[in-house]
């Protein structure tokens, strides 16, 4: 759901075997954390969030995996 609390669940899809990072940003751009930095195979995967010691606000979730950016929006409300 979108706005979450107390975390959400992001899926994503990968079409052949690639080094995957997903990262989250607060709305100034900054990292606040790296969920994922490692290879996967070719798959449908999701992994919880839980934010930790962050305010509410608007937070942005970004793939990238070999020349594909993916990024999301989402809300936390405390």
């Amino acid at each position: 759901p979108n706005p979450f609390n107390p975390e959400t669940s992001i899926d994503y899809g990968i079409p052949y075997y690639s080094n995957v990072d997903i990262k989250i940003y607060n709305s100034l751009g900054q990292l606040v954390h790296e969920v994922i930095n490692q290879y996967h195979q070719a798959g449908i995967y999701s992994f919880i969030w839980t934010p930790k010691n962050i305010s509410s606000g608007t937070y942005y979730v970004q793939l990238q995996s070999n020349d594909i950016i993916i990024s999301k929006k989402i809300i936390y409300l405390k």
